[in-house]
């Protein structure tokens, strides 16, 4: 049978033997055994098997050509920001006691919320200018340029956040080490520093965003909170291909900064693989739940 694109596809009801082939695909060895039973000679099997390698490695080049590289602007942070490696100094600096004992705060905010802030010191800051006392600001970078930042406060004043940064930036790309076997994809980035993994800055996953994710080249487990902005997660984790874990899901705490304090990173981080769906009707199913159970 040949089918419109180009395809060959044989099968054999008696024998039930099956070969085929698709542009953009090598010959395989069933195929190649094919066209020798039915008399094309070695010489032109090689012949077909070389154009075969060729064209697929056109298409290849093709797609590298069409993909285009997500660039981010580099972004101003807010004015005297100074950073958690530049605190380590401030008693050497002539900076008032005020400032002091606010960024003292800050500090203690980030630790009580299960930030290893040794690793993450130089992504973590704080600024007196107006708007920005007593937020812990946590900058965005991408190839060592500044490209944004999250301003959080840390005594839930309103607005929560004060954030500038590319719809389509991930946080924490940078920390998913070659030797990761799985990236855990959260909303938050306070979310996504407690458990070492990635953050979308929110629940809406545009096609960049996804495809900076899938360049990591392993399996991506999304952790929705237990909220209705989960629900958008699920929704594109069913897009994506990606899988889900419940385990927020099945228990009372919102986000996995909170639960990370509560029982630690290791139990945290397994109880998101024992709670993993790969099944995408099975990840359906959760969605549906979810959306019954927020009526």
């Amino acid at each position: 049978m040949f089918t419109p694109d180009g395809s060959v596809v044989y099968h054999c009801f008696n024998c039930k033997y099956k070969a085929s082939w698709a542009p953009g695909r090598k010959i395989s060895l069933k195929f190649k055994k094919l066209l020798g039973w039915l008399g094309m000679n070695d010489a032109n099997i090689k012949k077909l098997e070389f154009e075969a390698i060729k064209y697929l490695s056109m298409q290849s080049q093709r797609t590298v050509e069409k993909k285009e590289k997500i660039v981010f602007t580099e972004q101003p942070l807010p004015d005297g920001f100074i950073n958690f490696e530049e605190l380590s100094v401030l008693s050497e600096l002539s900076v008032t006691d005020e400032k002091l004992g606010l960024y003292k705060e800050i500090l203690d905010y980030a630790s009580q919320r299960m930030i290893n802030v040794p690793r993450y010191q130089s992504l973590l800051g704080a600024s007196m200018s107006d708007g920005f006392k007593r937020r812990l600001i946590i900058q965005f970078k991408h190839e060592g340029k500044n490209v944004g930042y999250t301003a959080r406060s840390i005594n839930d004043s309103f607005p929560k956040y004060l954030s500038s940064h590319d719809a389509n930036f991930v946080f924490n790309m940078n920390e998913q080490t070659i030797e990761r076997k799985f990236v855990v994809a959260c909303e938050g980035p306070i979310d996504a520093m407690s458990i070492g993994g990635i953050a979308f800055c929110g629940n809406e996953i545009s096609d960049k965003k996804a495809e900076l994710v899938n360049s990591l080249n392993r399996k991506v487990i999304v952790v929705p909170d237990n909220d209705k902005s989960g629900v958008e997660l699920i929704k594109a984790a069913i897009k994506y291909g990606w899988n889900i874990s419940e385990y927020l899901t099945k228990t009372e705490y919102k986000d996995l900064n909170t639960i990370v304090g509560q029982v630690g990173k290791i139990q945290v981080l397994t109880g998101i693989l024992k709670h993993e769906i790969t099944n995408e009707l099975k990840i359906k199913l959760l969605l549906k739940k979810l959306l019954n159970k927020q009526q």
